[in-house]
């Protein structure tokens, strides 16, 4: 997806087609357009006489004043008579025919011509003024030719000749200059045509100024050398992009696009490629001419498919690659005059065909918003008119226009407009690269920590597995002895009452202290067993007053002061395990005791919040915790008390058994104020 300032998106385009319509207005302006002169007359005379080169510019020789002799070839020598007259010339007798017109149809002796076949044309060209050194540019007459000014060769292409096995075609444009002697100027022209679809003077001579034709020469090498190096460039550009990444087909079959469409450029701006290579034969070249331009259609088709995809029927893209690749052959396997007439209206009709593919491509992609649609459709609307106008021209249903052709400003255009997005596309594609690796780096990071904790974990499960195979091991051999410690004291301080001994405050107390001693052994010894081993749980309801009264029962020797609260006007009653939330109570209280002085006060407080969620907490005002040893205070083994004998399970325990039970705990703490553990009750 292509991302970016919409904005300054349509800026650039709009740049880019500012000066693709600069570059095409440049070779057609005003200076280099060359007029029209149709004459229509009974006479070969071509009236140039009140016609100012200097103002009015270039000529181009067109309209039906030229004698047409057909299977003749004759010379200038021919007609030092004049026009046909039949006491005193050999000559046939001539019809009129249009310069660049084609012979093809043409009515002679009640037939029809075919295209192949010879004849020679002759005009009389009137000048406004004797002397002066005249410029004619000969366009390429798709055969071979030989032409004469003032009985002078001025200029050929090609071998002209009756028979075929003796003809050779040759397509090369020619400039040459011409000194006029008198007013009047003949041109007699000899063409031969065995080869092409179209026969006879089917281009244009142009005569003016020598510095106004060399002028337009020089502006239209100079456009089609900068057209066909951009789009070389965009070819191996293009192409370099998909070596680089095989996945991006949209690349291989842009550059295919571009190239095809280079080549046939070559051969169609005055078939440049012709005058750099003038000793190419003419049928191979012919064959390359069309091989490219049979193989644009289908590559268009298909890029435009990659990058706007799903547009297009699974069988409808192999139709394009099959009728595609049919045509091509044609150029390679079948004489030239097959496929440059039969298979060249075909081709026209599966261009109508890809274009009307395209536009519905185009359409569909404009509906669903697809980025960069909207201009392609625009560069397509405008090679669309152009090709429409260049097929018409080439089929003969337009004659004489100056004009064209324009296929390949319109392409350059359009091959613009679609680099451009393929750009703004990669450029998008990075960008979304460059946010995922970054995606990517913060999921590493989140993972990293996730896999030390894991360690963490993994580090308590070791430890915890450690004192498991201790646990097992000596919590029958403390338990045993415990046993035998906690038995006889009642019997001991029944005697001990019973006896007439001075000292017996001195002994309770003793009494009471190994008591006390024994149960802190007890519960240490339980709660390493709970450790070790899975928690059953049995849920029903439970009075939270008689476990909490319950728990400070085991407190009674304790200094500070334990109270159970209930702040909520319902009952206290809630569904859980009794023995768990004793055993979870026993360590908070336990904690606290041991963090208050003889002054502390312990707190546990049943309460209902603002969002209906019941909470069980336990308080002390005692010394508090730092905030460094707050988020460690659930760790296992993490104890700020070992002097006192803290093994640092006692939350460790707590926060393993609230979560069995599907409960939250949290602990709030400051330094000198005490310490709250609250816990979040999902009943």
């Amino acid at each position: 997806m292509i991302r970016g300032n919409g904005a300054a998106r349509s800026v650039i385009l709009a740049g880019i087609l500012f000066l693709s319509v600069l570059i095409t207005l440049g070779s057609c302006s005003e200076d280099t357009i060359f007029h029209i002169i149709e004459e229509d007359s009974s006479e070969p005379v071509i009236d140039l006489s009140q016609w100012s080169f200097t103002d009015d510019g270039p000529v181009r020789l067109f309209g039906n004043t030229w004698e047409f002799y057909w299977s003749r070839l004759y010379t200038p020598e021919a007609f030092k008579g004049g026009v046909y007259n039949p006491s005193t010339t050999s000559l046939i007798e001539p019809i009129f025919i249009a310069g660049g017109e084609a012979w093809n149809g043409l009515e002679v002796d009640g037939c029809k011509l075919p295209a192949d076949g010879y004849a020679t044309y002759r005009t009389i060209v009137k000048l406004p003024e004797a002397g002066l050194v005249y410029s004619f540019y000969m366009t390429n007459q798709d055969s071979a030719y030989r032409l004469w000014l003032d009985g002078e060769l001025a200029a050929s292409n090609g071998i002209v000749a009756a028979r075929a096995e003796d003809y050779k075609p040759q397509r090369l444009p020619k400039l040459f200059h011409f000194q006029v002697q008198e007013t009047e100027l003949e041109i007699v022209m000899q063409i031969a045509n065995y080869t092409h679809k179209w026969g006879g003077l089917t281009n244009n001579i142009f005569i003016g100024l020598p510095e106004q034709l060399q002028s337009y020469l020089v502006r239209q090498y100079l456009t089609a050398i900068f057209i066909s190096g951009a789009i070389l460039i965009m070819v191996f550009y293009h192409l370099f992009l998909f070596i680089n990444r095989r996945k991006n087909v949209s690349s291989l079959l842009f550059s295919i696009f571009c190239f095809s469409i280079l080549i046939w450029d070559l051969f169609s701006q005055d078939y440049l490629f012709f005058q750099v290579f003038p000793g190419f034969p003419l049928v191979p070249g012919l064959r390359l001419h069309l091989f490219m331009l049979f193989l644009a259609s289908p590559s268009f088709v298909l890029f435009i498919n990659s990058v706007f995809p799903g547009q297009l029927k699974r069988f409808t893209i192999w139709s394009v690659l099959i009728a595609g690749s049919l045509i091509c052959l044609t150029a390679v396997l079948t004489p030239v005059s097959f496929f440059t007439n039969i298979m060249l209206k075909a081709f026209y009709v599966t261009v109508m065909f890809h274009c009307v593919l395209i536009m519905f491509v185009l359409i569909r992609s404009i509906l669903r918003k697809s980025v960069g649609a909207g201009f392609s459709t625009l560069g397509f609307l405008i090679f669309f008119a152009t090709a429409i106008y260049d097929i018409l021209a080439n089929l003969k249903f337009i004659v004489g226009s100056p004009f064209g052709p324009f296929m390949p400003f319109s392409l350059f255009i359009f091959i613009l407009i679609q680099s451009f997005l393929l750009a703004m596309k990669f450029s998008g594609a990075f960008k979304d690269l460059d946010l995922m690796t970054r995606s990517l780096d913060l999921k590493v990071r989140e993972r990293s920590m996730q896999l030390a904790e894991v360690q963490r974990d993994m580090s308590e499960h070791e430890k915890l597995a450690a004192i498991g195979t201790m646990v097992g091991g000596i919590s029958h051999e403390i338990m045993n002895p415990l046993s035998g410690i906690t038995g006889p004291l009642s019997v001991l301080r029944q005697e001990i009452e019973n006896s007439s001994l001075e000292n017996k405050e001195l002994l309770r107390k003793h009494l009471d202290y190994i008591e006390l001693n024994s149960d802190d052994i007890y519960r240490a010894v339980k709660n390493l067993n709970a450790l070790i081993k899975e928690q059953n749980i049995i849920k029903h309801p439970v009075k939270l007053r008689e476990i909490a009264e319950k728990v400070i029962s085991q407190y009674q020797n304790s200094d500070a002061e334990i109270i159970f609260e209930s702040l909520t006007n319902k009952n206290d009653i809630i569904s859980t395990d009794e023995g768990i939330l004793f055993q979870i109570l026993n360590n908070l209280v336990s904690n606290a005791a041991a963090a208050t002085d003889a002054s502390g006060k312990i707190q546990i407080i049943y309460s209902i919040s603002e969002t209906d969620a019941a909470v069980l907490s336990v308080s002390d005002n005692g010394c508090g915790m730092e905030d460094k040893v707050k988020s460690k205070a659930f760790d296992a083994f993490f104890t700020t008390c070992e002097t006192k004998g803290g093994n640092g399970l006692g939350l460790y325990l707590v926060k393993r058994l609230t979560e069995s039970l599907g409960w939250g705990v949290d602990i709030e703490s400051e330094v000198g104020r005490g310490t709250r553990v609250k816990l979040n009750i999902n009943d």
